[in-house]
């Protein structure tokens, strides 16, 4: 299968706040900012002196883990403070303990205001999420409420990110057999599931949902995306990111000949013609590109997965080729 490309949300991801505050300058309308890296002046600051035409109306909310109790509940549209020039702050707890449901109120009380479109700004996806939350869902709902309210989501990558390990830990995914694992699951990567994204790990693990639902705003945003998301694999799992280092050609391979809309692994695999990998082994490369935010999986199942190739970009299996490539 060629691989039909997720109908993506409006909006993108950025590489830096530069780009973040060209965006909702360039976009106009309502803004709404969630900031967590700078204060609210300085964000103010930076969305101004990056267009000629400032929204018309701005709601702009500092999420702090020193905010506590009532700044959480009330939407800072009309419980914020105004400044002026159509400029309302507010502040709430982080991270959101439901980030879905605090945008879509504050989205709502913005009622009319939204006909001319906007933006909703987010320049650390890590303080909206609980760190044992959800983030698949958590992030997802927070994409659809942007795109139910027709305004254009835009989100940075963090100045901290992921670091990848030394060379001389886990380059080509090798480990230790466990001590309740088969030679048979050490070797292949594991049975193919997709294992949740560690505890604290969630800033990467949201990354990984959001480049199914938002583009690159630019080659930069695109690069330094790829490398957060492959060190997040190469942490996290060693394993499938060994196997996904040595196979994702095979990967594609499979993806682009298979005629089946969610197809098993082992239904890739056998699209192969003289394929190099098990459908484990491919099944576990597969299991790398989800983590990479690549490649979906269908529904919930008991049973192997089935991957979702209606959210298969190829053209990101290639990018990320090629960082692979150069690791």
């Amino acid at each position: 299968m060629s691989g039909e490309v997720l109908e993506r949300s409006a909006g993108a991801i950025h590489a830096d706040a530069g780009s973040l505050a060209r965006a909702a300058a360039t976009a106009g309308g309502v803004h709404v900012a969630l900031v967590a890296d700078r204060s609210v002046d300085e964000w103010h600051r930076a969305v101004e002196a990056a267009g000629t035409s400032p929204p018309s109306r701005s709601i702009l909310v500092r999420v702090d883990e020193t905010v506590r109790g009532g700044a959480v509940a009330a939407s800072p549209v009309s419980g914020g403070r105004p400044i002026g020039g159509g400029v309302v702050v507010g502040a709430a707890e982080a991270p959101l303990s439901d980030p879905a449901e605090y945008l879509e109120t504050v989205l709502a009380d913005l009622g009319a205001d939204l006909d001319a479109g906007g933006t909703v700004v987010v320049d650390d996806v890590g303080a909206l999420v609980p760190d044992d939350a959800d983030v698949d869902s958590v992030v997802s709902e927070f994409v659809d409420a942007t795109r139910a309210a027709g305004v254009e989501l835009h989100v940075a990558l963090t100045a901290g990110g992921d670091s990848a390990p030394d060379h001389d830990s886990a380059t080509d995914g090798s480990r230790a057999i466990g001590e309740n694992e088969t030679h048979e699951d050490h070797v292949y990567g594991g049975s193919d599931a997709v294992e949740p994204p560690a505890v604290g790990d969630a800033p990467a693990a949201a990354l990984s949902t959001l480049s199914r639902r938002l583009a690159p705003v630019d080659d930069d945003a695109e690069r330094l995306l790829t490398e957060r998301l492959i060190a997040h694999l190469r942490r996290s799992d060693p394993t499938n990111f060994g196997y996904l280092r040595h196979h994702w050609r095979e990967a594609r391979r499979g993806l682009t000949a298979v005629e089946m809309t969610y197809p098993q692994s082992k239904q890739i695999h056998a699209s192969i013609p003289d394929p190099e990998t098990t459908p484990r082994t491919l099944g576990a490369a597969l299991q790398g590109l989800v983590t990479l935010g690549t490649l979906d999986v269908w529904g919930d199942t008991v049973a192997a997965n089935r991957y979702d190739l209606t959210r298969y970009d190829p053209g990101r299996v290639d990018a990320i080729g090629s960082a692979l490539d150069a690791v």
